[in-house]
């Protein structure tokens, strides 16, 4: 039962890590472009 949540949590913020990732990107993406 505990490992199951500690899987889901670990599960779940490695999703939102990536996410961030990403969004970070896209954001400096972004600012590239209006710099253009």
């Amino acid at each position: 039962m505990t490992s199951m949540v500690f899987f889901i949590t670990k599960l779940v913020l490695s999703i939102v890590q990536k996410g961030f990732l990403g969004l970070k990107k896209s954001y400096k993406f972004l600012v590239y472009l209006m710099h253009l």
